[in-house]
This record gives structure tokens, sequence and C-alpha cells, in this order.
């Protein structure tokens, strides 16, 4: 009896090669999981996401004018399903969404550019390090990604010229309201879905914008409840971006997105995408798909140039990379149906599939290595969690606040957090010194991070990390506890009677 594939969305999975593509690319994302820390860009700032939701808030609605409810949500509910554990369980949900990345991928470049371009876009999202990278971490970006890609899918099977599939269209802007309540880059795409969709049908454009505007309407609303302007978001992100983005020049500004984009794609799927984009326009395919890339990249240079985008947080180029591999597989099958001969053919796809592979796989192990915490992180987190007294309140700063609650085994109650000053993004003195007088009879305990920067305790408080002696600042005694290179932790002790 021959086996039989069901046939889902106008597609099948007879081809062998993609499923031994996929095999791969599990494996290579699997190892990526197990092998790496949960970092990325030289910071810890996933485990962020671990405390703010699950360690500290539970499963329910959580409400934050930086991010949307719907990862939220998800990751919380990850925590239930994944043994409690509050970071294996947000990673877990990252690398499921970061797998489904591929068959959505692999199905939609197949309806824009038929089966050999979906083939090759599949096999450089193998090795495409920014991916890798998101699929092992705490964030809610693969699952952006993922609901951003359904959302095409569905898109372009509803809206295809003479097709009747009206549900795929409403399906899609439900997709794409997920995507806007998980990740508020994807806001940009409402328009393009809109306008695209109005110029192929308008029925199934109001069907499609009736579930979804759902979401972005319910966090607009909320945001004006809760801070008076639904628009809030955007000025707390730009707040934060403008304080970073004082230190570098127009050009560096200019040139950043593009050169992330660049090495997260990696570099030679990334020019072959630029030909893609050129074939696409040729052939009048991929609209949505190319509009949805150039506008999201012309915005992000735009904010970074006038200083209120960061580019330091390379995760908002996961989806742009991903997007620009559809076109890398485009004119990756064109150019290998230009070599005639079989023996051409082979040393096209060789130098296509090797090169890809080389600079991805060996930017994928740099990045694995790199983005591990650095040792004085790691032994300052050991002593919060072996020493410090389980009644002892700590004053923390914002760098690396979430990794060291998790891996310091602090509880909730315990913790004090530093604030930053709105004028130059650092520590704000007053508050500290405010923190330091409101807890007088509960042992005191400051994590002390010398790092460089606006976010250094020591430009504010001047501690002497390798002096064991009781040192004296603010109006109260700091006694060394622990110190490792950059980091220390001090027992305050406040100000003698009379001082």
């Amino acid at each position: 009896m021959k086996l039989k594939f069901p046939d889902i969305l106008g597609w099948t999975w007879r081809n062998k090669w993609i499923l031994i593509a996929f095999a791969f690319f599990a494996a290579v994302r699997i190892a990526v999981f197990v092998t790496s820390d949960n970092g990325i860009d030289m910071h810890h700032n996933a485990y962020d996401r671990s405390v703010f939701v699950l360690g500290f808030e539970g499963f329910r609605y959580i409400h934050d004018p930086a991010y949307g409810p719907a990862h939220f949500t998800f990751l919380a509910l990850m925590k239930m399903l994944v043994t409690g554990d509050p970071v294996l369980g947000p990673r877990v949900l990252s690398l499921l969404a970061g797998l489904a990345c591929f068959p959505l991928l692999y199905f939609l470049t197949r309806r824009l550019f038929g089966d050999q371009a979906a083939f090759w876009a599949c096999a450089f999202l193998i090795f495409a390090p920014l991916h890798a990278r998101l699929t092992a971490i705490s964030l809610e970006v693969t699952l952006y990604m993922a609901f951003v890609l359904g959302a095409m899918l569905l898109f372009e099977r509803g809206f295809s010229e003479g097709t009747p599939y009206r549900q795929s269209a409403a399906l899609s802007g439900f997709m794409l309201s997920l995507a806007c309540a998980t990740r508020f880059e994807s806001w940009l795409l409402v328009p393009l879905f809109l306008l695209i969709g109005a110029s192929r049908d308008l029925k199934k454009t109001i069907a499609m914008a009736s579930l979804g505007v759902i979401l972005p309407i319910f966090m607009l609303a909320n945001n004006a409840r809760e801070y008076g302007d639904p628009l809030y978001f955007l000025k707390v992100s730009s707040k934060v971006a403008s304080l970073h983005m004082m230190q570098y020049s127009l050009y560096e500004r200019l040139i950043a997105w593009p050169k992330i984009l660049f090495w997260a794609t990696p570099a030679p799927a990334f020019l072959l995408a630029l030909a893609g984009g050129y074939f696409a326009v040729r052939t009048r395919r991929g609209l949505l798909l190319g509009a949805a890339f150039i506008f999201t990249l012309i915005v992000f240079i735009v904010r970074t140039c006038l200083g209120t985008l960061g580019f330091n947080e390379t995760k908002y180029a996961g989806m742009l990379a991903v997007w620009a591999l559809p076109f890398a597989g485009f004119a990756a099958a064109r150019f290998s149906e230009l070599a005639l001969k079989k023996e051409s053919k082979y040393v096209v796809v060789g130098l296509m599939l090797g090169l890809t592979a080389f600079v991805g796989i060996g930017k994928i192990i740099r990045d694995s290595y790199l983005f591990q915490a650095p040792s004085d992180l790691k032994e300052t987190t050991a002593f919060l969690e072996r020493f410090l007294p389980r009644n002892a309140q700590v004053i923390i700063g914002p760098r690396d606040k979430g990794y060291l609650i998790i891996k310091g085994n602090l509880k909730k109650g315990q913790v004090r957090n530093l604030a930053t000053r709105d004028i130059d993004g650092r520590i704000d003195a007053d508050q500290l010194l405010i923190l330091l007088r409101s807890t007088l009879q509960i042992p005191l305990y400051l994590v002390f991070d010398s790092t460089a920067d606006n976010l250094s305790l020591r430009n504010i408080l001047p501690l002497d990390l390798t002096d064991p002696w009781p040192q004296k600042a603010l109006g109260h005694m700091f006694l060394r506890a622990f110190s490792s290179k950059n980091y220390g932790v001090f027992r305050v002790d406040p100000p003698m009677p009379g001082e």
C-alpha cells in the first residue's frame, strides 16, 4: 500500500530532502540550546522576562508599557508546563517557536517562489546565527517570528488571485494580532497588510481587519488607562534608546542595521537576498514580504539616526534576517538553474551552501562562546545563593538584574531595584540614598557593579572593591563581603547615632 501524505494549505510533505534539512536544522538548534547560556549581546536581559513574568507575578495578565501581553501569557504557561522552572520554560518556548519557523518559512517561500527556492531558504535558515541564538534564550522573539510568518502564509493563501479562502484571510488578521501583542515592531505590518489586502479583495480585507485589531485596540486602551497615553510604549522605548545612542556618530547609526543584518542572515545568504530581491521585482512576486522587509528596515534606520531606537540589541534584526531568506532562496534557485551542465550545477550549489554554512556555523559557535555569563557575575550569584542571609534585603542595579535574582535565588520582597535618571541614564543617587535610609532593622546588602559605563555604581558611590575594611559613603558604612573583578557585595550598616 502506497503511503499518502495529507494535503493541508495546498502543500504536502513529499520532499525527502526538506525532511533531511529539517532534521539537520533541529539538531543544530537543539545543540545550541543545550550548550549555550541564556544570554545575547554581551548582557543577560533574557533573565529579566523570567523574573518579571514568572518568578514574581505568576500566571495572570501582566501589563508593561515596553512589551505586549501575549508573550507574558505564553511564557507563564510554559512555566506551568515545564516543571515550574522560570528560565527553562521560556527557553523551551523559544526553541519550539524557533523550530516552527522552519515549516512556516518553507510553505511561505514555496507559495511565493516555488519548491527549489523554499528548499534553499530553509537550508540558509539552518545556518542563520541570530535565529539560532534567539531560539536558545528566554526572549519572545521566535514566538513573534512564528506569528508573523504564519500571518503572511495565511495572507498569501487567502488573497491569492481567484481563491475563495476567506477563512485564511481572516485568520491572517488574528495571527497578526498575536504578533502585535508579542512585539511592537509588528505594528508596522498592519498598514501593509491592510493596503495590499484591500488592493486585492476588499471583503477579505474587512474580515482580516475585524480579527486583526482586537489585541492592538485592547493594548492601546490599557496604555491610555494606565499611563494617560495610548502610545506610551513608544515613549518608553525612545527614552531608553536615546541615552544609548548619544555616544555614536550619525554614520555609525546609519550603517548599524545593514551591518547587523549582513552577519545575522549570514553574509553569503544576505548577498543572495539582494539578488533575489531584484528577481522578485522583475517577476512581481513577494510584494508583502518585500514591503515588510524594506519598510521595517527603513523605519529602524531612520529611528536609529534620530536616536529613538538603539542597535545595541540585535534581536530586533531577527525577523528581518528571516524575511531575507525567501529572496536568498529565490536567487539560489535561479542561479542553480542557470548552470546547465550537471558538473557546473554541483559547483554552484556547493559554493552557495558551503560558504553560507562555513560563515554561519562559525558565527553560531562564536556567539555561543561569547555570550556566556562572565566569571565575576557567576561568582557573585553563587555568593548570594550560598551566603546571603534569608532575611536580608539586597539593593541591585539595572544591569544583569534578572540574572542576579534568578541565579542568586533571591526571593520576592528581598530585592530593592535601583532606577536610572531620565536625563543621562545614570543610576539615581537620590533613590539609592532613600533605599539606604528606609532599611534600618533588616540586614541590608548592596551588589556593587563597577563596570565602566552609565550603569556603574562607581559613578555615584566611590567604593573600593579591593579594600577589606569598612568604607564610609553617603552617610553609611559599607563592609565588603565578597568581590570578583567588576562585581562586589557589600553589607550596609546605618550611620552611628549623631552622625
